[in-house]
């Protein structure tokens, strides 16, 4: 499994500077599972390679690469160093789920794609 399933309130899963990604790839189940609030996802390669061009795809059914259950959790940002590399993954790439989980923003990220987002890499 990657990173959760625990609540993951407040928690910073990466980041913008150099080195701070992680790569999040090839679980059975999703790259990051979020059930808290206030957590935010930066600068990581979920579900492909160290390079973000091939599929290492996270998930098993229906888990994704992010699965977010809480509240006001963000996944990327206006910064590019804040983009997340989503691609490859064997179910959706992001999955936003429950009456509750409201005020969550995902932006700038490159969902589907390559690294350069020239290529796609697609998630199921």
């Amino acid at each position: 499994m990657g990173i959760g399933p625990g609540s993951l309130t407040g928690t910073l899963i990466g980041g913008t500077q150099p080195g701070a990604g992680n790569l999040i790839s090839g679980n059975t189940a999703s790259g990051v599972q979020i059930h808290g609030s206030g957590a935010t996802v930066q600068g990581n390669f979920i579900g492909t390679d160290v390079t973000g061009t091939k599929a290492v795809g996270n998930g098993f059914r229906a888990f994704p690469g992010i699965l977010i259950y809480g509240n006001g959790n963000t996944i990327g940002g206006t910064a590019p160093e804040a983009r997340n590399v989503i691609s490859g993954n064997i179910f959706e790439g992001v999955s936003v789920v429950g009456s509750s989980a409201t005020g969550n923003l995902v932006q700038g990220n490159f969902i589907g794609t390559q690294a350069d987002a020239t290529s796609s890499v697609g998630n199921g």
